[in-house]
């Protein structure tokens, strides 16, 4: 069996885990995100120190812009050490093949390979958290665009008249902003508790409802927008709201009511269907080492084809 060691960088927390090549993982573990490059750096080398002698590559999913040929990562979110990156040089002494994945993208790769659209052919995976990402599915392969900018939801502008960061999608669709706005709304102490959040809207409590209500329509407009671009099949809603059925029931009827009036919408775009992903809190791990393998499948190609000369 061959085990690979997944990483997933985000702004907060590093999480870990071993894998083999169905996706099954052990030993994942989660720490605190150094804050600095050379605390950083050395995290990352000790991780892979720790199971050189037991893995065969090395899947890295962080946030930024991850170039899909030269995997150097450009600008780092909550990290601004990341800007200019690349793993594989950082790590080359280790002599193990490394592949990296923007978070959002790895996570839409999670759903290609073995998640909510294991069988679809075209779509997009929304993942909601602090910001809003995810990825296109063309073809039943992510679309990463000229720049492996495709799906960087978050940039999309709803709210003309807003002004700064408020008409962008980064801001009103943000998970964590609707959570802190439904429980203030509420009144409750915790405005970071999610499940709290969600436990007043379902008992009725009409402030914490509108809140909802509102960002389920601000997502609603998101999926109708990268609808009439993309003629997809399925949206899978990503991130660990999506696990909440009260979210997923106010965006299919957000939706609906967003495409009644006018009528033209709906008589004229064929409606995707809204599901949850199915990956959640380990989405990153895996469709970064779907990265992986596929990168390894690559490169047995192009050495048997070398081969038959």
């Amino acid at each position: 069996m061959t085990t690979y060691l997944c990483l997933d960088i985000g702004g907060t927390k590093l999480k870990s885990a071993l894998a083999d090549e169905k996706g099954k993982l052990t030993d994942k573990q989660a720490a605190p995100t150094p804050a600095v490059a050379e605390a950083f750096t050395g995290k990352i080398r000790s991780l892979v120190s720790q199971y050189r002698s037991r893995i065969s590559g090395i899947a890295i999913s962080t946030p930024g812009t991850v170039d899909p040929v030269t995997q150097r990562l450009r600008f780092g979110g909550m990290l601004p050490f990341l800007d200019g990156i690349n793993f594989a040089d950082l790590l080359s002494d280790f002599g193990l093949p490394v592949h990296v994945e923007n978070d959002g993208k790895a996570a839409a790769l999670a759903e290609v390979w073995q998640g909510s659209l294991k069988d679809t052919d075209t779509g997009a995976v929304i993942v909601l958290g602090t910001a809003v990402g995810g990825g296109i599915v063309i073809g039943h392969q992510l679309h990463y665009g000229l720049h492996a900018q495709a799906g960087e939801f978050s940039f999309m502008m709803t709210r003309d008249p807003a002004a700064g960061d408020e008409k962008m999608v980064a801001h009103n669709g943000s998970a964590v902003g609707m959570i802190q706005a439904m429980n203030q709304a509420a009144g409750n102490v915790d405005l970071l508790d999610g499940q709290v959040a969600f436990a007043s809207a379902a008992s009725g409590n009409q402030a914490a409802l509108a809140v909802l209500d509102q960002y389920s329509l601000n997502l609603a407009q998101l999926i109708l927008n990268i609808q009439t671009i993309i003629d997809g099949d399925r949206v899978a809603i990503g991130g660990g709201v999506s696990a909440q059925p009260l979210l997923l029931d106010r965006i299919e009827a957000s939706y609906d009511r967003l495409t009644a009036n006018p009528a033209i919408i709906s008589e004229t775009l064929t409606k995707p269907e809204i599901v949850a992903a199915k990956y959640r809190n380990d989405a990153n791990l895996l469709g970064t080492l779907y990265g992986l393998l596929r990168q390894e499948e690559s490169s047995l190609d192009l050495k048997e084809a070398a081969n038959e000369f």
